[in-house]
Parts: structure tokens; sequence; C-alpha cells
């Protein structure tokens, strides 16, 4: 019975994990979509803004 609770755990720890990675993406797509957007940024620029962005690494 103990390893069924700690397995359902586990794999509720995961599915959260796995949510909050994909809300962490949207938000910096989002984030990225909006300033390009605000400052007209277009080809080069707008790809050295999404490296700057990407490289950031996420506080957990």
């Amino acid at each position: 019975m103990q390893r069924i609770k700690t397995f359902k755990t586990l794999t509720c720890a995961v599915a959260a994990a796995c949510f909050l990675a994909v809300q962490a993406a949207i938000c910096i797509g989002t984030v990225y979509w909006a300033i390009a957007a605000t400052l007209r940024m277009e080809g080069t620029a707008a790809i050295v803004l999404g490296a700057i962005l990407r490289r950031r690494p996420l506080m957990c």
C-alpha cells in the first residue's frame, strides 16, 4: 500500500513539474512576443532578443 501511495505522489509531482515547465515556456514566449512587438523588432534583432531570453536561467 505504501508503494502505491509513494508512486501516486511521485506521479503527481512529475505532472505538476511538467505543467509548470509548459507554463514557464508560454510566459517567456509571451514576454518575448510583447517586447518584440513593442519595439517593432524584426529579423536578426528579434532572434537576438529570443536568444537572450532563452539563456536566462529560470528561478526555482
